[in-house]
């Protein structure tokens, strides 16, 4: 039977968030934002894996350069994003753009001073939001706003090049390195769409089979920690509970697999300093 064709499609920030704010919990220090992605890959959730063809393997990396932050900011972003492309991953590039939001999700109604919570952000011309209780229209030019850089586009290109890629017959495990709720359309329409389809192409055309595609959830092993009472002998005892922090059951309960990483481990997966005359920044 033929090797499965894998490629990896990895939601930058959504990972690069998680490994901030794992640094920010652990007593350690470590560096590991100069992560290797393709080693990582290769070397850890690859490994021992004999039914893929490794020499096919694809990997996308999905960011956004945000052109509102310190100059050095920037650099050091450019510098990581030089070092993967050195490496082998394709990087696709979205962009920055202010939008403007509120400085608070609630505001007083100025008749009958009610609380209102605002669903949505965004402000846009001769929008006004009508207090539930007096039924008075606010004018939101009276409220302070202000600019807020968002990155853009970045989950329609991941979104984009898993559905051709599989539609294409080009790829059969896809690994998608994010946790966000957004790509659930995309699994739930390659496993449950598209899989049937294969299934029913292959009943009809048996000399030419086509491999079903199988989706792998990347995400963090980040426990949270959480204490109960719960009853035992008839008396109520605390006890200690730990959950996943970054919940994928959205996608698992679509037939999709998961594959917990700890973050700790990344360490072993760090590019070399220099690489390729590329530098490490200091506080990577």
């Amino acid at each position: 039977m033929a090797k499965k064709r894998v490629a990896v499609y990895i939601d930058g920030f959504n990972f690069y968030y998680a490994i901030v704010d794992y640094l920010h919990k652990t007593p350690f220090s470590r560096n590991l934002k100069w992560l290797d992605y393709k080693q990582l890959i290769e070397k850890k959730i690859l490994k021992g894996c004999k039914d893929v063809d490794k020499s096919s393997l694809r990997v996308n990396f999905y960011t956004a350069i945000n052109t509102y932050r310190p100059k050095d900011s920037q650099i050091k972003h450019e510098t990581y994003i030089k070092a993967l492309e050195k490496s082998g991953v394709k990087v696709i590039k979205g962009k920055y753009k202010l939008r403007e939001v509120y400085l608070s999700c609630h505001l007083n109604c100025s008749n009958c001073n009610e609380i209102i919570f605002l669903r949505d952000y965004n402000i846009t011309k001769d929008e006004g939001v009508t207090c539930h209780k007096c039924k008075s229209n606010l004018n939101l030019s009276e409220y302070k706003r202000a600019q807020h850089p968002e990155e853009k586009q970045t989950d329609v290109n991941i979104a984009r090049d898993i559905l051709v890629d599989a539609i294409t017959d080009n790829v059969d495990l896809i690994y998608i390195f994010s946790t966000d709720s957004d790509f659930v359309p995309v699994v739930d329409y390659i496993l449950n769409v598209l899989n049937p389809k294969l299934e029913e192409y292959n009943k009809n055309n048996p000399e030419d089979l086509k491999l079903k595609k199988e989706i792998v959830i990347v995400a963090p092993h980040t426990k949270e920690v959480y204490f109960k009472s719960v009853e035992e002998n008839g008396q109520f005892v605390k006890k200690e509970f730990s959950e996943p922090r970054y919940k994928i059951e959205n996608f698992t309960n679509l037939g999709a697999e998961e594959y917990r990483l700890k973050l700790g481990q990344l360490s072993y997966y760090q590019f070399p300093s220099p690489y390729c005359e590329l530098k490490k920044p200091l506080d990577w």
